[in-house]
């Protein structure tokens, strides 16, 4: 009797722990594919390929927000993702009947932000080629040499009226130096004080060096064009008078005008701005320049580009050209000498 109840009693707890074992089984299986139980955040969960064409997890019951809270889990998700833009859907749970929305998350955009304390960056200078910087580098100090002679004109003339203003009389180097400066810059009224202020003291003024050098390069193509090369003309200067020009290729029938010849280029740039300094088509011009010393302000080839709508026939047109070269060539570097 004790043997047969201590074989019932093995049998039994063999069965016992058999049936328990098939119970954790059974527990397992019921657990959706690919998930783990709740407790156990420091493991990802094994990776699941989908059996869906979606790429996308259906999440089901408490797991779903339970792995959401996982502070240890690396993922928003437990399974890896497939990029896309689509809209959210809704797939039919065969299983359990259910309607699972999949959430896709929206591209991240980075927004600009700006700081007023801070200083923006400025556009990216335009690179100059190299063939036009041998022009500018040529022609830059010849217009500021012109300038400088300008300027010494300029103080002697304001020496002068300085005299004038205290009651001295000129000597007669002064007397011709003022005669022969008035006709110089095309002034033909009486010398007295208010005459030289206001009419010959305007017109003997610098031009700006960027304005000098865009219009040298627009005339002369930067130094290549024919009127360039053989005449030594920067600007494109007209004249009538036969033995100071050589005659256009393309000058229409009965036209008589002819491109003015110089020695030098310097001699080219100094004509050029004794034109600008007298002619009344440029009145505008020295307008503005004028304004511009009574406010302090820099002389700037931009502004005073305004005042050059009759040097060429193109108008408007010829002003924004301008305008455009100092922009693109970077021609306000070439101020200083």
């Amino acid at each position: 009797m004790k043997i047969s109840s201590i074989i019932t009693i093995q049998q039994a707890a063999i069965s016992i722990g058999i049936s328990l074992l098939l119970l954790s089984f059974s527990a397992f299986s019921v657990m959706p594919y690919g998930q783990q139980p709740a407790g156990y955040y420091d493991y990802p969960a094994p990776v699941a390929y989908p059996r869906a064409p979606l790429y996308r997890p259906v999440y089901r019951g408490r797991y779903q927000q339970q792995y959401r809270q996982a502070p240890a889990y690396p993922f928003n998700y437990p399974y890896p993702v497939a990029p896309t833009r689509r809209a959210p859907e809704k797939i039919n749970d065969k299983v359990k009947g259910t309607v699972a929305v999949i959430a896709r998350p929206a591209p991240a955009i980075k927004m600009k932000t700006f700081d007023s304390a801070q200083p923006q960056k400025s556009a990216p200078r335009k690179v100059v080629p190299n063939s036009k910087l041998v022009f500018l580098e040529k022609i830059a100090p010849l217009v500021h040499r012109v300038n400088e002679d300008v300027t010494l004109e300029r103080k002697y003339l304001v020496e002068i009226i300085d005299r004038m203003d205290r009651g001295y009389e000129l000597d007669s180097e002064q007397s011709v130096w003022l005669k022969s400066r008035m006709k110089k810059y095309r002034v033909k009224s009486e010398v007295n004080i208010t005459n030289l202020r206001e009419s010959l003291l305007p017109k003997i003024d610098v031009i700006p060096v960027e304005l000098a050098l865009a219009q040298a390069a627009n005339e002369s193509a930067w130094g290549k064009s024919r009127f360039a090369r053989e005449a030594q003309n920067l600007f494109g200067v007209w004249t009538y008078d036969e033995s100071k020009g050589i005659v256009p290729k393309k000058r229409a029938k009965g036209a008589k005008h002819l491109v003015r010849k110089y020695e030098s280029m310097e001699a080219s740039i100094r004509h050029y701005i004794t034109l600008l300094n007298s002619h009344p088509a440029y009145k505008a011009l020295r307008d503005i320049r004028l304004e511009l010393r009574k406010n302090g302000k820099q002389l700037d080839g931009v502004a005073m580009a305004a005042g050059l709508i009759k040097y060429s026939a193109k108008g408007e047109k010829y002003v924004a050209i301008i305008r455009s070269m100092i922009n693109s060539n970077n021609l306000t570097d070439f101020r200083t000498a």
